[in-house]
């Protein structure tokens, strides 16, 4: 079976609703982020450079989706830091802080 390519999954997680699967990505949503950007900046240097204008028109073109995809990966980082937060929040002081764990439980004593 054929795998799908890198721009057919960056497509496809794009285009993806704002699903509350989608919005739980984290961190783990830069590791797309930075080839589209790296896509990008190529076309952009590379067109010129190689005095082939279509290429430096589709880097222009791939910035868009670049900088969306950065928005939408930023923004699902800070859900789940919000979410991460008022978890923290609920668990109490002792879960949370510089040291947990038996240590932190004899501080508290």
């Amino acid at each position: 079976m054929r795998r799908p390519g890198a721009i057919a999954v960056l497509a496809r997680l794009l285009l993806a609703g704002p699903g509350p699967a989608r919005l739980h990505c984290g961190a783990g949503g830069w590791v797309f982020v930075f080839p589209l950007g790296m896509y990008a900046t190529a076309g952009l240097v590379l067109g010129p450079a190689a005095h082939v204008p279509l290429i430096h028109h589709i880097g222009a073109v791939a910035v868009w989706p670049a900088a969306a995809a950065w928005a939408r990966t930023a923004t699902a980082l800070a859900a789940t830091a919000a979410r991460t937060a008022r978890r923290a929040g609920r668990a109490g002081p002792e879960a949370t802080g510089p040291v947990a764990g038996p240590v932190a439980a004899r501080q508290h004593r």
